[in-house]
């Protein structure tokens, strides 16, 4: 009896063991982006040349000092409105080069940075919008200061909406065809929209 109980404690704590093991695996890479592949300065340009469009690397610190980078397109005729690409978890700037490409043409002026932790910027941890939600306010602001630029819109993906929808400060940043487009973040900013 005593050997019989002494070989499911055995099995109990490889099981418990596993478990921990598992979960703390999994809350790592939840967490944290190990592959950031560096930006191919060549996906740029061929974003930006069927628009004529110019483009450059730019670079804000976040309010906990975090560098915050990303790429800058000037179409050769803007319109006046900006966008904001912003990609989804795991992924980089590069993942919205599809919609980057279409906006330059059509005279918006697009900014497609690298949330914290992804791609180029600094950071290590994924916070899934509490504090990314303030980076996207700073590309806001900085883009808004940029020559030309009168109306703001974002569009993004997973990361995007949990980054600019944190309830407790009221941001968000969403497409124009999206029912929330009048957003909290058109009251910050009464240009915008």
């Amino acid at each position: 009896m005593m050997h019989r109980c002494k070989g499911w404690l055995i099995v109990l704590a490889g099981v418990v063991l596993s478990v921990v093991v598992c979960s703390v695996i999994l809350a790592e890479n939840s967490l944290r982006i190990w592959r950031r592949p560096a930006p191919d300065p060549a996906v740029a340009d061929r974003i930006a040349k069927p628009a004529g469009a110019g483009w450059r690397n730019v670079e804000i610190t976040a309010a906990d000092g975090v560098p915050l980078r990303g790429w800058f397109f000037v179409p050769r005729q803007p319109n006046g409105s900006a966008v904001i690409l912003l990609h989804g978890v795991a992924d980089s700037h590069q993942g919205v080069q599809g919609q980057a490409a279409l906006l330059p043409e059509r005279g918006f002026t697009v900014l497609t940075p690298d949330s914290r932790g992804h791609g180029v910027s600094g950071g290590s941890l994924i916070t899934y919008g509490i504090v990314e939600a303030g980076d996207v306010h700073r590309w806001a602001d900085w883009l808004l200061h940029q020559p030309g630029v009168q109306k703001l819109y974002g569009l993004g993906e997973s990361l995007a909406r949990l980054s600019s929808s944190n309830p407790c400060r009221s941001n968000r940043v969403f497409g124009p065809s999206s029912p929330n487009a009048r957003s909290p973040l058109l009251k910050r900013w009464p240009s915008i929209g």
